[in-house]
């Protein structure tokens, strides 16, 4: 159980910047090895400051993770692709908490995109991820006043 699970955010919000910053430290010396550490701590961070009221900080750590999976998926796309897709739909979900659709949308167009890509080579290992980018997709696209499903 975590911190935040507890309901203790501003103690969690204080450990994620720390781990923020020890990840910042280690992706530096050894990118390949870290940096997806580092993104994923982001949006813990990110989870916590939308948990404490802060949703614009919050949204710069997302923002943040968000470019960081990009870099890597160009670098080695078949590590991870599937990781910027999933990061997409967890920001685009989080955009949505906030009342944000209109900028979930592109975040969640594109994650749909890869996860169509990644099943149509390897069905079995992402069709569960690519039914939850449509789900997403489909909230998103109710929220703005469009059809629920595409």
């Amino acid at each position: 159980m975590t911190l935040s699970e507890l309901g203790r955010h501003g103690e969690a919000s204080h450990a994620e910047r720390e781990a923020v910053s020890v990840y910042r430290g280690l992706a530096a010396a050894s990118p390949e090895r870290f940096l997806a550490d580092l993104a994923d701590t982001l949006i813990n961070l990110g989870v916590t400051l939308v948990a404490l009221g802060r949703a614009d900080e919050a949204l710069g750590a997302e923002r943040e993770a968000v470019a960081i999976y990009r870099r890597l998926a160009a670098a080695s796309p078949g590590l991870y692709r599937g990781d910027l897709a999933g990061v997409l739909v967890e920001v685009g979900t989080s955009l949505m908490g906030r009342g944000l659709p209109v900028e979930a949308l592109p975040l969640v167009v594109e994650a749909v995109t890869l996860r169509q890509e990644l099943a149509a080579a390897c069905p079995e290992r992402h069709r569960d991820g690519l039914a939850h980018a449509r789900a997403c997709l489909a909230a998103v696209l109710a929220a703005l006043g469009g059809p629920a499903h595409e």
